[in-house]
């Protein structure tokens, strides 16, 4: 009986749907990983923190408010980011943000999905850029509201 107990919580921890982080766990992240990369001071990872507060929060509100690929959607985004990019500069020092900036590079570079934006089995690196410039062209730009980290 245990056992049974035992493999059903496996299973349904299994197939348990990822829990979303709140805006507060977010922001709590970016702050963070700023520090280890950056290494920002402690004045300035809270005045970080209440950064990506508001845009994870407004970005999340905005996502509710329109549907996916509505324009307004992506243009109200994109002012937000705006916005957080611009307070983001003037909390860093020139140094920081240019480290930041690179790490952005980096990060974008390497794509989105765990294995580092490595090709998926099967696919050159050829066939996968060509699979991924098609879908460009039809998809929304991405959004970062889940995720407020380097982007």
């Amino acid at each position: 009986m245990i056992l049974l107990a035992a493999f059903l919580g496996l299973v349904s921890g299994l197939w348990a749907q990822p829990q979303q982080r709140t805006p507060e766990q977010a922001a709590t992240d970016f702050s963070s990983k700023l520090v280890t990369d950056l290494g920002i001071s402690a004045d300035q990872k809270t005045k970080v923190h209440d950064i990506a507060l508001t845009r994870v929060t407004k970005l999340r509100e905005l996502k509710s408010k329109y549907k996916s690929g509505d324009s307004k959607l992506t243009s109200e985004s994109k002012t937000v980011r705006d916005d957080f990019q611009a307070k983001l500069k003037s909390i860093l020092t020139a140094d920081q943000y240019t480290k930041y900036e690179k790490l952005k590079a980096e990060r974008k570079a390497k794509g989105p999905g765990a294995n580092g934006g490595k090709a998926p089995a099967g696919k050159s690196g050829e066939k996968m850029k060509a699979d991924t410039s098609k879908m460009k062209d039809k998809m929304p730009p991405p959004s970062d509201v889940d995720e407020p980290g380097l982007e």
